[in-house]
């Protein structure tokens, strides 16, 4: 089973493989925003990823903006356990001025 490590806090977890990184922070005592419900609508469940990988795919690119994914930020409700990664400890707190577009509600 993947663990991932959240730093600075020294906490981590191990889920199954494809365990949704929001799952994950959830196990390890993190509270994160999702205010669309975990849909991947909105981006506001970031968290950023500084060892292991979660591709920029489509899924990452239709609510974290280009900028956001280079960095290594991923919405953790569509970012999947894979492996063994770092991640960055969530702050719920943090509005990252990611919003819902118009274009995103209208998408099945």
């Amino acid at each position: 089973m993947p663990v991932i490590r959240f730093e600075p806090s020294g906490r981590s977890v191990s889920v199954p493989e494809s365990t949704p990184l929001l799952d994950a922070c959830r196990l390890a005592g993190f509270r994160i925003p999702t205010p669309c419900g975990g849909k991947g609508l909105c981006g506001k469940c970031g968290i950023k990823i500084s060892g292991g990988g979660v591709p920029a795919d489509a899924a990452q690119s239709a609510c974290v903006p280009r900028r956001r994914l280079e960095e290594g930020w991923r919405a953790a409700c569509q970012a999947m356990a894979s492996g063994d990664m770092v991640v960055a400890d969530p702050d719920p707190a943090a509005s990252d001025g990611i919003v819902l577009t118009d274009f995103l509600c209208r998408q099945p």
